[in-house]
């Protein structure tokens, strides 16, 4: 039996649609008034202590106001290498498509954090529609959208999740990542096996495959990846790319389309 997670009454699901709606002016809201409680508070002999990091004395005030002070909001999707076997799956793949969909719909920027191994194709009947889904959220998706390769990416799955074939503003990658159409296992097994000999074993081979082929360099110079940087650099360089892209973001209504059901 297919589990179709929850099915509110219409009511229900009327309100809850209200509520996400309006989520982006509440949310605002909501934190200048924690802002103004935690500010009455402190002033007030009654009350021993307060620790809210938006107080200037507070021994976290520096780090928010670094972390949170004028930032932006945007959606993350991140596969999970010790799930699945580090496969995308028809039903990650199916929240995936929804995660963009919703963010699309408010113009909320998407950040695709991609380590992956393939695609589960385990299932004959369910992964080609679905994949074709997230696909299209991600093609059709006019918001910003940055990908950025953290370990392996191999075959469909990095396609899929947000690359420049399917419209990424912007692709990057970190420096130790591996890129490529196949495991470089098979891809050896498969296109480079009369290479191996008594002098250069199987190992080696798939060490250059991985060195020329598959390496974050070699994705660059065929125009996959726009830059490669170091796994310390990596918040500012989205920070920064989040910052350009915003007029794209802003240029669009509150809400472009509704959010279809996949």
């Amino acid at each position: 039996m297919r589990d179709l997670g929850s099915i509110p009454s219409p009511f229900n699901a009327f309100l809850l649609n209200l509520g996400l709606e309006t989520l982006h002016l509440r949310v605002p809201r909501h934190c200048e008034n924690a802002q103004k409680v935690a500010e009455f508070l402190s002033t007030q002999e009654d009350v021993a202590w307060i620790n809210y990091a938006g107080l200037p004395d507070n021994k976290y005030y520096e780090l928010a106001q670094k972390q949170f002070d004028g930032g932006r909001t945007c959606g993350v999707i991140a596969t999970d290498a010790s799930a699945e076997d580090g496969k995308l799956t028809p039903k990650a793949a199916r929240k995936a498509a929804r995660m963009v969909s919703f963010c699309d719909a408010f113009s909320i920027p998407v950040v695709t954090l991609v380590d992956s191994v393939g695609v589960d194709n385990s299932s004959p009947r369910e992964p080609a529609p679905v994949f074709g889904k997230l696909a299209k959220a991600y093609a059709t998706a006019t918001t910003a959208k940055i990908s950025v390769v953290v370990g392996n990416a191999y075959g469909a799955a990095f396609t899929l999740l947000g690359s420049r074939a399917l419209g990424a503003d912007l692709a990057l990658a970190l420096p130790e990542t591996v890129i490529s159409v196949l495991p470089p296992e098979v891809a050896v097994a498969f296109l480079m096996n009369d290479q191996i000999t008594e002098d250069k074993p199987r190992e080696a081979v798939e060490a250059e495959w991985m060195e020329t082929v598959a390496s974050p360099v070699a994705a660059a110079e065929s125009g996959d990846i726009d830059d490669i940087i170091p796994a310390a650099e990596l918040r500012a360089r989205l920070s920064s790319a989040l910052y350009m892209l915003a007029e794209k973001a802003d240029t669009t209504p509150d809400r472009k389309h509704g959010v279809p059901t996949l």
